[in-house]
């Protein structure tokens, strides 16, 4: 996710600080099994506001010798529980946990599947936009947004960083709107008013990642080096999608140079949504931003939205590819991110922008330090993991990056 944004956020809300009694330890969530693999089959009505469907979710036994798989399931209606043969299992939903009653303890490394059927109108996690009678020219778009744990209101799942998993997205959406996941498309077909859409992403990453976005776009296509992309905005949007993506195959190559990594996906989608919650978000194979982040034409001159671009696809590779084990360590995401961003500028425009970043961003870091509160960067004590998205994290983390660059030398 992007800096500056993060701040607008939390101005609004009455926020805890670390040293609040509130904050308290916050360690690895014990896991009795790991999800390999997650399958959603769903269908979502854009006029209804609903979600309806299957997660399917493959396991793998972390110690045995427990039958009872405890899920995130919140806000939304279980409609039953089998196995991989299609014995229905006993299970309890709260409203926040699903418990799930195995027919036999597997052994360590044993394995097993559920399929849950279900049904949610969420609230969070997946959002419908629409036009209003205030707003009668918004666009009609659908998109979640999961981080740090909020994909668990919109299907059921494992919903933290220390699992990563492959995943695979049957989505279904009213014909004339194109549904979009993570990975590479498998199929395409439209049946009875309804488009199906299959994708799947064989790289594992966290359950946070996962995303779907639904909507009537605009694309401008283009390449980096045999790796498509693609620029998305709702009509009437796309004017803007040049100037604020056309540098991302030159930040492409840029980046898998400086790692010694290629793009490691299939595919890398930019898409423009309405109302976004924050400035972007890294979703593998997709980010999402939200509308003010191409420039109106009137200020393409004043706005420079490459900071941000870069931004996001830093995380493809640190925050993606690489992940924190847990939010404590969130650091590792949006340090490396926030630095490989002025990188890039050093690279493209010259020492002195890189300078200019350094100073600018930095600026958010000693401002929060000097009246708001001091932490240490890596913490395990907090109320939320969203209290992590601070200063702390983005620019000092980001000084301390480039203070390991300076000590060590570019190789290191």
């Amino acid at each position: 996710m992007p800096r500056t944004w993060i701040n607008w956020h939390h101005d609004d809300v009455e926020r805890l600080t670390f040293t609040d009694e509130a904050s308290r330890p916050q360690w690895l969530r014990a896991r009795a099994f790991a999800v390999d693999h997650l399958f959603l089959d769903v269908q979502i009505d854009d006029q209804a506001h609903t979600i309806a469907g299957t997660s399917t979710l493959s396991l793998k036994a972390i110690r045995g010798g427990t039958r009872e798989v405890v899920l995130d399931a919140a806000d939304m209606q279980i409609d039953g529980v089998v196995d991989g043969a299609g014995r229905a299992l006993e299970h309890d939903h709260d409203g926040r946990k699903l418990t799930v009653q195995l027919q036999r303890s597997p052994r360590p490394g044993g394995r097993a599947e559920l399929k849950i059927a279900y049904q949610a109108t969420p609230q969070k996690g997946l959002y419908f936009i629409e036009p209003d009678e205030a707003y009668p020219n918004k666009p009609r778009v659908i998109w979640s947004q999961g981080e740090s744990e909020d994909n668990h209101h919109w299907f059921p799942g494992l919903d933290h960083p220390t699992n990563k998993l492959t995943s695979e997205i049957r989505l279904t959406v009213r014909e004339g709107l194109m549904g979009l996941a993570n990975g590479g498309l498998i199929s395409e077909q439209t049946k009875a008013g309804w488009t199906t859409t299959h994708w799947r992403h064989e790289i594992p990453h966290s359950n946070y990642l996962v995303t779907v976005v639904v909507g009537e776009f605009e694309v401008i296509e283009d390449d980096a080096d045999g790796v498509p992309l693609r620029y998305l905005a709702p009509p009437g949007g796309v004017d803007r999608l040049r100037h604020t993506f056309g540098e991302t195959p030159e930040m492409m190559r840029f980046l898998g140079k400086l790692t010694s990594c290629p793009y490691p996906y299939a595919r890398y989608d930019q898409i423009v949504v309405q109302d976004y919650t924050w400035g972007a978000m890294e979703d593998t194979t997709m980010s999402v931003f939200h509308e003010d982040i191409p420039p109106p034409p009137h200020l393409v001159d004043e706005s420079d939205p490459q900071g941000i671009v870069c931004h996001e696809l830093v995380h493809q590779w640190f925050g993606d590819l690489i992940t924190m084990k847990s939010w404590g360590h969130l650091w590792l995401n949006e340090g490396f991110a926030s630095y490989l961003d002025p990188m890039y500028f050093e690279h493209s425009r010259g020492r002195d922008w890189f300078e200019y970043r350094l100073v600018e961003d930095g600026s958010w870091y000693f401002s929060e330090s000097a009246s708001e509160y001091r932490r240490a960067i890596v913490t395990h004590s907090y109320g939320d993991p969203e209290e992590l998205f601070d200063a702390h994290t983005y620019p000092k983390s980001m000084m301390v990056v480039h203070m390991l660059r300076r000590h060590l030398g570019e190789r290191l």
